[in-house]
């Protein structure tokens, strides 16, 4: 339909009159209004392609207006969306601290929501005044939102007026109110055009249909809108039946168009009957399909399936020429991109992006938020993850290794001075090495390489960020803010970048920069003597980046287009794909809005006459010609949530003869590498090397163990090497052996998990861990063991022991234990000692000062060493203390932190491995109580977990520590151990401070009694016959273990409960493909190990 005030119009051929002036460089007098810059832009292509000659304006309407405005009444500009956005939330926020009582902080859609209301009642005409008089009228389901909406408008007005400032609806209300100096002012910008075509139109706002009006009168009434729209359907129609009466009422008539005497029939009958319950017969207009898939993922793959299809059935086809649609494609778009990019199709997404999304822009803000953090070890790791500090600053390993050499995970003073003195002790240590081994002060240097490293990496971070930490203006800061980023190169760094996503950091880097220096402008000049903190400067900047949006320039001739309906107004797709037609999706739901405009019936009457013209515009985008194919599409479900398919997909189906196209449809084709690997048919695949896809997927079969028997593999852990060879792997295993003792501990690990057990102890590979200033457990026991064994020596050299102490002698031992815990003693004092016994007895102490860690986020931890709130009765030691005094056997605690490493074992053989090797066991016995009248012992374990002791895992070889202990002190390993005759229970002694698990617990093990009875042994000579047995099976257990090692046997754990037990603290998972490696039915790897 043709809509124009001319009476004579005999029709309006743009075709014919670009082929007319086509020879001719003089100007035309034609104005060509688009609706959008996407269609305009499509037709400049078109003209400088087809009649480069010709000359003819053309803008947008929007653009149009906002010229108008300008030229009627100027002197403001056009606020970017970011700092409307930041302008809204400043305002509603100082509404809501200045009411009596406060109000609860809205969440962040009511803040968008209130922004949007104002600007869509400003686009429609209703300027603020007259919103007032209808407020009462317009009855709000809210009356407090409509409350504060009036006042945040009211706000926002006069902030505007005194910025200068101006949002598109103002240049509407404008329009509205100098109606009649439009046409002066249209002649003054298009003084020699004399004609306007406005085309592709599908609805207009009531100013634009006002200003439309007085562009008649500008130019004679030869304006001709193209307006897609029949009144005889005013179920699709109906939301824009009171412009088109408007314009009727301006003197406007109706015409019937050209394109509509030559449109394909698709066209005529959607217009006609689409949501129209008069119907007709199906109409076989083309070739329209239903797609179905499972779910939304299932979908696209289809539509892209379908997509590569069209593409290599036929060549001449552009990915151009394609387009797909979805109703919010913010919401698809992680989705798409990722699935059209599996299957090599490219894109162009006609999506708005928040800056905040890219790495250019959060990498930079997590840069400036580590002095926020006070330079916590993540925060500075998390800004050198990025390539660009990694190079400006140093590697990130350095600093983690660092802070865990030093303990210290935050504050920058602090960081600096630890580093500095451990810098200054290893400068010390390396000027004096002339006597050490080369490994030893080569592993110095090492170390100071990376606290030095460490150390100006810090520095240079604070450097740089220095100059915007201080209070400042606006202005002061943003000129710092600029230097900032020129002085690190941060610029030319994304200038030059390249790759895919090049294109998008420089974009949202540049959208950001400039935002956020428009906002310091306007900022500033409202408050020019504004001094604001840093913090208060950051979070500037970061909403900013929340809320600064951008488009990529377009490159639609690069790839498959894939938008939203009001995107592509008077575009035309060969093929085309609407995509996510379920009820919710498209038509999206109905949410009530601020205002009930005329009752709720009325509001879901025109939410659904907008979804019904979004979906008309998407489908108008069809050619519908006979090569030309429309698809429609829906998913089965979303997660959990059964879908319920669009009724816009059923007006359609209802329309027209279509064809469903089922997923098997596309089974018989591989469509991308991926799919090779799934199904597994090579021999449909010329261009790929048949053999080495299938060696890989015999791979991915065998370290996720899912085809049986791998024994043969190393990529199952079976390593095989002759242990002849002195390189690589084998020479390494061999040492291992041969020459560096086993500890319990790297015995368990290999019982638990091989595979852990090859790379912490074969591959020496370690993990850093978090720094953190917390005791972790390790440090935690090794504090208390060293406590107890200093107080215990104390305690030996005087001759006295703690069974039945006195409530006084307790008291005295626990000052005695506090005194040691708060100044240990260092080297030099312990070996300028005057007391002999003490020199003889005493050991170095770490270099840890447990009030210290009252400072720290250990102190807790430290508190219940010294005493809870500074009680020392409330702590572990007075616990301690009680416990020991209660005890009434007559042993003495004697030995501590004993070390054994001569326990030798002769090693088993195998048909692979027939060379006889020894078993060397080495250990540390944390505590051994004697008694010199009997020769009895008792071996003591510190534990600062429970104290329970699983006899199955003892069972299974995964608890070697105590069997291992009592084996080296049968076979006469521990030296100190004078004349051994009889050993007693061997006892865990918890130290953990929780009620019930503090305390001792002498193992007890099963055995049994008849056939079906177990019992708790009660003597010693039972005790010693039952441990007599486990001594002989630890030893063929450590000898079956050391066989699979020397034989080269490393697999993954294959327990079924090594998620609970054995996982969930491995440092190496990030390594480790546990999880996609499935448990055999049988648990191989221990039965063969064990």
């Amino acid at each position: 339909m043709i809509l124009t005030p001319q009476t004579n119009f005999k029709g309006f051929d743009l075709d014919l009159f670009l082929e007319e002036n086509k020879n001719s460089d003089e100007t035309t007098g034609l104005l060509i209004i688009f609706p959008t810059n996407r269609r305009m832009r499509e037709f400049k292509k078109f003209l400088a392609r087809s009649f480069p000659l010709v000359n003819v304006s053309v803008t947008t309407i929007r653009s149009l207006a906002m010229k108008l405005a300008m030229q009627i009444q100027g002197g403001y500009s056009i606020i970017p969306d970011e700092l409307h956005d930041i302008f809204i939330n400043e305002i509603i926020n100082n509404i809501l601290i200045n009411k009596e009582n406060t109000p609860p902080k809205p969440a962040k859609g009511v803040y968008r929501l209130i922004k949007n209301t104002i600007s869509e009642f400003k686009e429609n005409g209703t300027d603020q005044k007259a919103f007032l008089q209808k407020l009462n009228d317009l009855n709000p389901l809210f009356p407090d939102k409509a409350e504060l909406l009036a006042e945040v408008w009211e706000k926002l007005d006069e902030k505007f007026r005194k910025e200068k400032l101006a949002e598109v609806g103002d240049v509407y209300i404008k329009l509205q109110t100098f109606r009649e100096k439009i046409p002066v002012a249209f002649k003054e910008i298009f003084p020699e055009v004399n004609q306007i075509f406005m085309q592709n139109f599908f609805e207009i706002t009531s100013p634009e249909a006002i200003m439309i009006a007085e562009l008649a009168t500008a130019v004679n009434n030869k304006i001709f809108l193209e307006f897609n729209y029949s009144d005889a359907n005013p179920y699709l129609f109906e939301k824009i039946d009171k412009i088109v009466n408007l314009l009727l009422g301006e003197g406007f008539q109706r015409f019937r168009s050209k394109e509509e005497s030559v449109e394909p029939p698709f066209h005529t009958h959607i217009r006609e009957f689409l949501f129209n319950p008069n119907k007709k017969e199906k109409l076989n207009a083309g070739e329209i399909f239903d797609i179905q898939g499972n779910d939304l993922y299932h979908e696209v793959t289809l539509v892209v399936k379908e997509i590569k299809r069209l593409l290599i059935e036929d060549p001449s086809l552009q990915a151009s020429e394609i387009g797909v649609l979805f109703q919010k494609i913010s919401v698809f778009t992680p989705w798409v991109r990722a699935i059209f990019d599996s299957y090599g199709i490219p894109v162009n997404i006609t999506d708005r992006y928040r800056t905040s999304d890219f790495p250019s822009v959060t990498a930079l803000l997590d840069l400036l938020s580590i002095p926020e953090k006070s330079f916590s070890y993540d925060s500075v790791l998390r800004v050198l993850s990025f390539d660009f500090f990694r190079k400006r600053y140093g590697n990130p390993e350095h600093f983690k290794l660092a802070c865990s050499n030093i303990g210290i995970g935050r504050d920058y003073t602090r960081l600096r001075k630890h580093l500095k003195r451990k810098i200054s002790e290893l400068e010390k240590e390396l000027q004096n090495s002339y006597k050490k081994p080369k490994e030893t002060i080569k592993k110095a240097e090492a170390e100071k390489e990376i606290l030095v490293s460490a150390l100006n990496m810090m520095e240079i971070i604070y450097n740089d960020i220095q100059p915007l930490l201080k209070p400042q203006t606006l202005e002061e800061f943003a000129l710092a803010f600029k230097e900032f980023l020129i002085s690190i190169g941060y610029f030319s760094h994304f200038a030059d970048g390249r790759g895919g996503n090049a294109l998008f950091n420089i974009r949202a880097l540049s959208s950001f920069y400039k935002a956020a220096l428009k906002l310091f402008e306007i900022s500033a000049q409202h408050d020019e003597a504004d001094i604001k903190t840093y913090p208060e400067h950051l979070e500037i900047l970061r909403e900013i980046a929340a809320e600064t949006r951008f488009n990529l320039i377009e490159q639609p001739e690069t790839g498959v287009m894939i938008s939203t309906p009001n995107e592509v107004r008077g575009l035309k797709f060969k093929h085309l794909f609407i995509c996510a037609l379920n009820d919710g999706d498209f038509p999206t739901r109905y949410k009530p809005a601020i205002f009930k405009y005329d009752g709720v019936l009325d509001q879901i009457k025109k939410h659904s006459a907008d979804e019904r013209m979004l979906f008309y515009q998407a489908i108008s985008t069809w050619m519908a010609t006979p090569s030309s194919h429309l698809y429609l599409s829906n998913c089965k479900r979303s997660g959990d949530k059964e879908n319920v398919q669009s009724y816009f997909k059923r007006e359609v189906l209802a329309l027209f003869e279509t064809k469903k196209l089922e997923p098997a449809h596309y089974d018989n084709l591989i469509y991308n590498r991926r799919e090779i690997w799934e199904k597994g048919e090579f021999e449909k695949v010329d261009n790929f090397s048949v053999e080495e896809i299938r060696d890989r997927k015999r791979d991915y079969e065998i370290q996720c163990n899912l085809n049986g028997d791998n024994t043969d593999s190393a990529f199952a852990g079976y390593i095989s090497f002759d242990y002849e060879d002195d390189l690589g792997l084998g020479q390494r295993i061999i040492e291992r052996i041969n020459k560096f003792p086993f500890s319990a501990t790297s015995l368990e690990r290999y019982a638990r998990c091989p595979y852990q057990f090859f790379v912490n102890d074969i591959l020496n590979a370690s993990s850093s861990g978090s720094p953190s200033e917390e005791l972790d457990p390790i440090l935690f026991g090794t504090i208390l063991h060293q406590l107890l064994e200093a107080f215990h020596n104390k305690l030996k050299a005087n001759r006295k022991h703690l069974a039945g102490s006195s409530e006084k002698e307790l008291n005295g031992y626990l000052n005695d234990l506090i005194e040691i815990a708060k100044k240990p003693k260092s080297a030099d004092e312990s070996e300028n000692s005057k007391d002999s016994n003490d020199s003889k007895n005493s050991k170095k102490l770490p270099d840890w000062q447990l009030e210290d860690f009252l400072e720290t986020e250990s102190f807790l931890a430290a508190e219940k060493i010294l005493g809870i709130a500074g009680d020392p009765k409330k702590s572990i030691l007075w616990k301690y203390l009680e416990l020991e005094s209660k005890e009434n056997r007559p042993l003495t605690p004697d030995l501590f932190e004993e070390n054994f490493n001569n326990l030798k074992l002769t090693g088993k053989t195998s048909d692979d491995r027939p060379k006889t090797y020894d078993i060397n066991i080495m250990g540390k016995i944390d505590r051994i109580d004697t008694s010199e009248e009997n020769g009895e012992y008792k071996i003591i374990d510190y534990k600062s977990g429970k104290n329970s002791y699983n006899q199955k895992d003892l069972d299974e070889g995964y608890l070697l520590q105590i069997p291992i202990y009592l084996l080296a002190s049968v076979n006469g390993a521990v030296s100190s151990l004078k004349n051994p005759k009889e050993y007693l229970f061997p006892r865990i002694f918890s130290l953990k401070y929780k009620e019930g698990e503090f305390g001792t617990n002498d193992i007890l093990l099963k055995v049994k009694k008849g056939s079906s009875e177990s019992t708790y042994i009660e003597t010693h000579r039972d005790a010693e016959e039952k441990w007599g047995e486990y001594i002989t099976k630890t030893e063929d257990i450590i000898k079956n273990l050391v066989l699979g090692i020397y034989e080269g046997n490393f697999p993954l754990t294959d327990n079924s409960a090594r998620g609970s037990k054995f996982c969930s603290f491995c440092t190496f998972q990030p390594i480790c493909r546990v999880q996609a490696h499935r448990i055999s039915k049988e648990s191989t790897t221990q039965q063969t190990t064990h």
